[in-house]
């Protein structure tokens, strides 16, 4: 199911680049700095803001996808997502820092009810649980990828050349977002196919 549309297959792909950019700049990057620093509970307060932003900005998609289309929402959320890394890897200051954190939990926040309605608009209720999978296991994957790449160019460059490095490595997912013709169909998604008989299941 997946394979055969065009707009999951994309999200797929979107979805895999962005686990690699984002979850080791809170996992790995931003820990590592912030113990050398001698400040680890910068990193919970970072934490804290980035998880607050996220679920207004989850609880604002609501209000903001009667103004905005869920395309032009959907690609914001990544391009801003972006920028901000880019902002995030010169490492400013506590206050700055605690900003950026809660306006990259805002804006990144749509991107998972987006996702889910996706999801849930074009896969047939019979085989949804497995197309989750598809996604779930994408994100296991893409995981531990991020921390391979970004355990050595922390060794080798510090955290703050390895931060503006993922963020160099998130430009092709945004630019993805920005052409892909397949997310035009965010809001008016087709409607799913019948699923194929599975042999050993009754239809």
């Amino acid at each position: 199911m997946v394979r055969r549309s065009r707009l999951l297959r994309v999200l797929a792909i979107l979805s895999f680049g962005f686990c690699i950019g984002s979850l080791p700049v809170q996992n790995i990057a931003l820990p590592q700095y912030f113990q050398a620093q001698g400040r680890p509970e910068v990193l919970g307060l970072f934490l804290l803001c980035t998880s607050t932003g996220g679920i207004v900005g989850a609880l604002a998609f609501g209000g903001l996808s009667r103004r905005a289309t869920m395309r032009t929402l959907f690609v914001s959320a990544i391009v801003g997502s972006n920028v901000l890394l880019f902002a995030l890897a010169t490492l400013p200051d506590t206050l700055p820092l605690l900003v950026l954190a809660t306006a990259l939990g805002l804006i990144a926040g749509p991107i998972t009810p987006i996702f889910n309605i996706a999801l849930q608009a074009g896969v047939p209720a019979e085989v949804l649980g497995r197309a989750l999978s598809v996604f779930t296991a994408t994100a296991c994957v893409a995981a531990p990828v991020g921390y391979v790449i970004c355990g050595p160019l922390i060794d080798a460059f510090g955290a703050g050349a390895a931060l503006l490095l993922l963020a160099m490595a998130m430009v092709p997912i945004s630019l993805v977002a920005l052409c892909s013709p397949a997310l035009r169909t965010l809001d008016s998604p087709p409607l799913p196919a019948a699923p194929r008989a599975v042999a050993g299941q009754p239809d």
